[in-house]
């Protein structure tokens, strides 16, 4: 059993150099003729037939794992293998890389309204033509001023009864419209009422500027327009006044109203003053 071993390993390489060399007969690169295989001393020569080589079961009895035999027949056609050109006849080249795609930009769709049954878009708006005075039977015909529209026709301007007269679009009064007094444009003042075309304060009141005021009261106004009453002094029917007691004494921005029983620069008149220690007491300039 000692020589049984180093014999069947012997044989083992042996057999796989032929097989090996069998294989590569059709190339060239081996030859038949190969030099022998030079065994131990302690193994038994066996001989093997190399064609065809023959399946030799291990001592064991197991059977070898020997490769399968593939003939020429048994290879793929050419024709069979699966094409990894990537040439200019490739099918790839057809889809487009991604970078080469051109990405469209967003469409904004400007989408008109819709106008109801019986108008017309002019523009931005909905209108009816068939009375619209900026869009009297078509869009921006315009109607005169005044004019009206109706059914798509511009009318004439409609006549004022008399004693109206037209001002625009409108008929007024001439007699008492006060912003048309007397014709069209003339407008009384604040205050003012248009009486028979002519603007009016009313009874007791005077037009002063923009407005119509009291000659007898308004101390800015007193007994006439622009009449401007002192300081401390009121306007009594007309007239600038102190109060009882009282005179109104100075000029100019200095004057008004002063009490002449103890005013030491107007004791018992105007423009009288005390002397030295003096003072007026009871309208008499004295010592205290």
């Amino acid at each position: 059993m000692q020589s049984a071993a180093p014999a069947a390993r012997a044989l083992t390489v042996r057999r796989g150099l032929s097989a090996l060399c069998f294989a590569m007969v059709a190339t060239g690169a081996c030859a038949l003729n190969h030099p022998p295989f030079e065994a131990p001393a302690d193994v038994i020569d066996v001989t093997v037939d190399l064609d065809p080589p023959t399946p030799i079961r291990d001592l064991d009895g197991a059977q070898p794992d020997v490769a399968p035999d593939r003939s020429a027949d048994d290879a793929p056609d050419a024709d069979d293998a699966p094409d990894t050109d990537d040439g200019p006849g490739d099918v790839h080249d057809d889809v487009p890389a991604i970078d080469d795609v051109p990405i469209e930009p967003d469409v904004v769709v400007d989408v008109e309204p819709v106008c109801a049954t019986g108008e017309t878009r002019c523009g931005a708006a909905c209108v009816d033509l068939t009375r619209d005075v900026a869009h009297c039977g078509a869009c921006d015909r315009a109607c005169p001023a005044g004019a009206p529209c109706a059914a798509g026709v511009c009318g004439a301007v409609a006549a004022c009864g008399l004693p109206r007269i037209r001002c625009g679009a409108a008929c007024v009064d001439p007699l008492t419209d006060a912003a048309n007094c007397g014709r069209c444009g003339r407008a009384c003042l604040m205050g003012q009422s248009c009486v028979g075309t002519v603007c009016l304060c009313p009874v007791g009141q005077i037009p002063c500027g923009m407005r119509c005021v009291d000659p007898l009261t308004d101390e800015a106004n007193c007994g006439r327009c622009g009449g401007t009453c002192g300081t401390g002094q009121t306007c009594n029917f007309g007239a600038c006044l102190c109060p009882p007691g009282q005179l109104f004494c100075g000029m100019g921005p200095m004057a008004r109203c002063t009490d002449i029983s103890r005013d030491d620069r107007n004791c018992a008149a105007c423009g009288r003053m005390c002397m030295g220690m003096q003072h007026c007491m009871n309208f008499v300039c004295r010592m205290k």
